[in-house]
């Protein structure tokens, strides 16, 4: 059941970009139409600045790639300044080299998320469609060896796989080679995959329907500075206001974001647009995200 409403978003995704150098197995990246690009510098301040005093947790990616995005250091540096008490991100690791690993751990992330859904070449081609497993793998290799160099606690570091079937039979093996480079609090996790609003998928998860807590509680603002309900919305296609001629405050208490609101109590999950096949309503309150040794994320 949803919570009392947030007075402002408590996290906020900010899409760096949605551009990527990958077309993932469980990702929509291929079938979104919207046009792509990079969140300039000065919506992403603006943003920001609201932030400021509110306690929010930033998350600088979405659906794209965001070491693709040059501005990246200078956005979490920034967004630092700003007290901002927790910023990280997803990556999968492709452009992770030792001068932009620098400048990210000089900047102050506070925790960074590397996809590597594969304990070998195969098993990564599979799932990531790549054949750079190996380039993969010494980039966070070589991420890890210098922050621990630099003295530094942060970023925390999490080595990520989707779980399936075959990622959770190789988890060991994963465990085996990643658990001595990691330290601290540093550690593997799992992710429950989501449909993206029935796309993906069919529906899976066999429960009483609830109002999404993702309304309540979280935002997403794409690169292009609209803002969209939730991270099953991969092509934009519910933009609630834009954060270039609106605050966030006005579209997070915005009409139309109540009306959705009240449809979700009053169980009119049908008008809700995105959300009538939805089924990651019930992953929103974050428990998909899963430590491998069975402590809370």
């Amino acid at each position: 059941m949803a919570s009392a409403l947030a007075p402002f978003p408590t996290r906020i995704h900010i899409e760096s970009t949605n551009i990527c150098n990958l077309d993932c197995l469980f990702c929509p990246y291929g079938r979104q139409t919207r046009q792509k690009g990079y969140m300039g510098i000065e919506p992403f301040k603006k943003i920001i600045d609201e932030c400021q005093g509110h306690r929010t947790r930033l998350w600088l990616h979405f659906l794209g790639e965001p070491l693709l995005n040059r501005d990246l250091p200078t956005m979490v540096a920034y967004a630092k300044a700003r007290d901002i008490p927790q910023i990280g991100f997803s990556t999968n690791g492709f452009f992770l080299t030792r001068e932009l690993g620098e400048k990210l751990i000089r900047a102050g992330l506070d925790r960074l998320e590397c996809s590597v859904d594969g304990v070998d070449p195969m098993s990564y081609q599979h799932l990531r469609r790549s054949r750079e497993f190996q380039r993969v793998v010494a980039n966070l290799q070589g991420f890890l060896e210098l922050r621990n160099a630099m003295g530094s606690e942060r970023p925390i570091v999490t080595i990520q796989f989707m779980k399936t079937p075959e990622t959770v039979a190789f988890l060991p093996r994963a465990q085996a080679f990643w658990k001595p480079l990691l330290r601290g609090q540093d550690f593997l996790m799992t992710i429950e995959d989501i449909s993206f609003a029935g796309e993906m998928r069919g529906a899976r998860y066999a429960l009483e329907r609830q109002p999404c807590s993702w309304l309540w509680n979280y935002v997403v603002v794409l690169w292009n500075g609209d803002v969209v309900t939730c991270v099953s919305d991969y092509d934009g296609s519910r933009v609630m206001g834009n954060v270039r001629q609106q605050t966030l405050a006005e579209i997070w208490h915005s009409p139309v974001y109540e009306e959705l609101r009240r449809k979700h109590l009053e169980g009119r999950f049908n008008e809700g647009g995105l959300c009538t096949g939805c089924d990651d309503w019930a992953l929103a309150d974050g428990h998909g995200y899963q430590n491998v040794e069975g402590e809370k994320v």
